[in-house]
């Protein structure tokens, strides 16, 4: 629970990061923590680069937004 709860989590150099992220950075290089990375494929468990975007909150929110809509249709 908390910050993060439904996304799988580990521990690297005494820290615990969002899975994800630290696949992205493997792959792509650092993070900008201004940045986020969207689960294109919507699971958020998911850890596969080839599913997430590294763009702006206020874009991960709008997409957010229109696939709500979008399934609510």
């Amino acid at each position: 629970k908390g910050r993060g709860h439904s996304y799988p989590r580990m521990t690297l150099d005494g820290c615990t990061m969002a899975v994800h992220r630290v696949t992205w950075q493997c792959v792509h290089g650092p993070l900008s923590p201004r940045r986020q990375l969207d689960h294109l494929c919507e699971t958020r468990r998911c850890v596969s680069p080839l599913h997430l975007d590294n763009t702006t909150h206020l874009r991960n929110q709008k997409r957010r937004d229109e696939r709500r809509a979008t399934k609510e249709k």
